[in-house]
């Protein structure tokens, strides 16, 4: 079973020491999303984003979460 709360936690941990990795961003993302913290969410994905343009889960995500398909 999933617990988005510990995930959220032990990723906020990983990007403090590797604040490039997109993939976690997005990670973090989903985690938020799952706790109901919609622009918390969409601000991840947005950095994910910044980091990664071509990161397409960050994009689909990030579209839902603004009501787009």
């Amino acid at each position: 079973r999933r617990d988005p709360e510990q995930a959220r936690t032990y990723l906020k941990r990983a990007l403090s020491v590797k604040p490039d990795n997109s993939t976690m961003w997005v990670n973090l993302a989903i985690a938020e999303s799952a706790l109901g913290n919609r622009n918390d969410a969409a601000n991840y994905c947005r950095k994910a984003l910044a980091l990664d343009p071509s990161n397409a889960k960050a994009k689909g995500l990030l579209n839902q979460l603004q009501g787009r398909r």
